[in-house]
């Protein structure tokens, strides 16, 4: 085989919007049946995308599965550095994810005009000490 569990590979064959993906291996799939391309019965991976959405029978995809044969692994990205790929195509997702709530909170009215100054006796109160 040519990927392994936790590797980043380059899409190199397949359904053409996905040829030149990153993706991240997540882990083994069933063997899936290609003989209506012409493979046969192939090993295969289920990945996510490094970057936007995979092109899937059933629409665009973050995560699917891929033969084998049609990844290629990018060498010198070992597990520490594709972790820290998919921490931070998580951390752009999620802080798209919140510019779009944001947006849709000030489209229908549910962000308050200002936000009202902190109370002093409030703050006082705290014990501020605990967490230093």
């Amino acid at each position: 085989m040519n990927c392994r569990p936790g590797t980043v590979a380059l899409i190199v064959k397949g359904r053409p919007k996905n040829i030149g993906r990153f993706v991240y291996v997540a882990c083994r799939y069933p063997d899936v049946d290609y003989s209506s391309c012409g493979y046969g019965v192939l090993s295969s991976w289920t990945v996510e995308s490094l970057g936007a959405d995979l092109d899937a029978i059933e629409g665009p995809v973050r995560r699917g599965h891929i033969p084998d044969l049609a990844l290629q692994v990018l060498p010198g990205i070992g597990k520490r550095a594709a972790k820290a790929l998919r921490r931070a195509k998580a951390d752009a997702d999620f802080d798209a994810a919140l510019e779009q709530l944001a947006e849709l909170a000030k489209r229908y009215g549910l962000v308050p005009a200002a936000i009202p100054d902190e109370d002093p006796a409030l703050v006082d109160s705290l014990d501020l000490d605990q967490f230093a």
